[in-house]
């Protein structure tokens, strides 16, 4: 029962009736649900009909279909080209991207920036939806997201002086249009990270889910360690699952001291190792310098990219402050 994406509260009803399995529902009547549980009928009902739901077995597809599906999502632009194309456009639906690097790297801004971009309007080849951003760290920074949000506005706008028929999309779309979309959580432990993404679904046109940071609550865990890779495999599970309905994940993380090699790696270690899709390693040298390298990705090889980040947001290192900074598909549209 534990791999069905239920709210806590509910699983812990489900235990409270002896529904330890799946099957345990089987042929179970809602009345016996609710005496067992100690709920009335219609939240038996409820519950009985979501376990049903959220238990069924994956569909299955043809790898034509997944092929022609992944062409058809528009993935989120970082509006710095260099990592775009590292990500081969962006962000993907259906993926879990992971953003390591250590302080002052621009983890967090590069998040930020993804939430905006998320609702560029189709019109300008962006996601055209909602992002939601889960603050594990207490890092989420609503002037600097409203910073970022003005320079997409006016950037959209720009490009709605060149393409006159989409200037009525344009019109819609201003900075606070981007921050109503944008939907933030504060997560003061881990329980409240699953909370969140249990509830995400409900956030209507998602097309960006973000976590900064995934190992916020996780690396000063001090129960049992079998108990923590549990938990770490059973946050992954969820993070996919939010991914496989057509969103994209993006996650940051922490660098932590490796027992097998001098380089610090990413925090969670082995545990959390294989749950993301691509990895992407900031750095930041001594003379202020970002780069961004692809680390990890099943369908291109490894690669870096320079990048800055200033007043606009993350952008191009290469590009000069009188462009817009932007790149991308959306950028460039």
């Amino acid at each position: 029962m534990e791999h069905v994406a239920l709210r806590p509260k509910d699983h812990a009803l489900l235990g409270r009736g002896g529904f330890r399995r799946v099957g345990d529902l089987v042929g179970v009547d809602v009345q016996t649900a609710a005496t067992s549980m100690r709920v009335n009928p219609d939240k038996a009902q409820k519950l009985l009909e979501e376990v049903a739901d959220k238990a069924k077995p994956p569909p299955w597809h043809t790898a034509r279909d997944l092929e022609a599906r992944e062409h058809q999502n528009v993935p989120v632009v970082s509006f710095c080209r260099g990592i775009d194309e590292l990500l081969e456009g962006g962000a993907k639906p259906g993926k879990v991207l992971e953003v390591c690097g250590g302080p002052g790297a621009g983890k967090t801004q590069l998040l930020l920036q993804l939430c905006v971009d998320a609702t560029i309007p189709h019109q300008f080849c962006g996601a055209g939806g909602a992002s939601v951003f889960i603050d594990a760290d207490g890092s989420f920074a609503p002037s600097r997201c409203a910073q970022l949000a003005r320079e997409v506005a006016k950037h959209v706008h720009r490009l709605a002086r060149k393409k006159p028929e989409h200037r009525e999309a344009a019109a819609s779309y201003s900075e606070d249009a981007c921050l109503d979309a944008i939907h933030v959580y504060r997560a003061l432990d881990h329980s409240g990270v699953v909370r969140a993404l249990a509830q995400a679904s409900q956030i209507q046109d998602l097309k960006l889910l973000v976590v900064d940071s995934v190992a916020a609550h996780l690396r000063t865990f001090e129960g049992d360690p079998g108990e923590r890779i549990r938990i770490i495999a059973k946050l992954a599970l969820d993070l996919s699952r939010v991914a496989r309905s057509g969103v994209a994940v993006v996650v940051s993380n922490q660098l932590a001291s490796n027992l097998t090699s001098d380089k610090p790696g990413p925090a969670l270690g082995e545990a959390w190792s294989h749950a993301c899709d691509e990895r992407l390693m900031l750095q930041r040298d001594s003379s202020g310098k970002r780069s961004a390298t692809l680390a990890k990705s099943s369908v291109r090889a490894v690669g870096a990219a320079p990048f800055v980040v200033d007043e606009r947001g993350v952008r191009d290192a290469s590009r000069k402050r009188r462009g817009t900074g932007s790149s991308g598909t959306a950028a460039s549209a």
